[in-house]
């Protein structure tokens, strides 16, 4: 190396650290695979003035849960009380290795007709139901909801058809 380019080197390479290291530097971004909430209806106040997340919000939130495999929390949006059936959730939306969310569109009163575009674990062919009814690709489910004495909305279950 020539003494002319370890200068160079030496010049740039501490300057560039620095740059680096400041606040809105980092060139690292964040993508989201499933688009952001639209909301479908004019939304409602808590008495604190928060808008409380429409029945669009919850959906794509709780897609979005069992895609970054956070199932608890998924879990804990769907209308179930009894803790064996919170299991039986559990391990049916811990049998996709990826689920994104690809159309979403209201159909009736409370629920939502959802293109989701899966891959199932290999595992999951051992289900109840061979891979829980899923084949890796598109598949259409409808997503029932309920509003909850908290006045959320709950996530009531996934079906084949309306």
């Amino acid at each position: 190396m020539s003494n002319k380019f370890r200068k160079k080197i030496f010049f740039f390479l501490p300057l560039l650290l620095i740059c680096l290291s400041l606040p809105g530097c980092n060139t690292t971004k964040t993508v989201s695979t499933v688009p952001s909430p639209v909301p479908t209806q004019s939304p409602v106040k808590e008495s604190g003035g928060v808008p409380l997340p429409t029945q669009e919000d919850v959906v794509r939130t709780f897609i979005n849960l069992i895609s970054e495999k956070r199932i608890s929390e998924a879990v804990g949006m769907m209308d179930v009380s009894d803790e064996s059936e919170k299991q039986g959730w559990g391990v049916q939306l811990n049998s996709f290795d990826k689920i994104s969310l690809k159309n979403i569109e209201k159909n009736g009163e409370d629920t939502f007709k959802v293109t989701l575009t899966v891959k199932m674990s290999p595992n999951s062919a051992n289900g109840p139901i061979p891979y829980y009814g899923y084949e890796n690709g598109d598949n259409i489910r409808w997503i029932g909801l309920k509003k909850g004495s908290d006045n959320l909305w709950k996530i009531t279950g996934f079906a084949t058809s309306p």
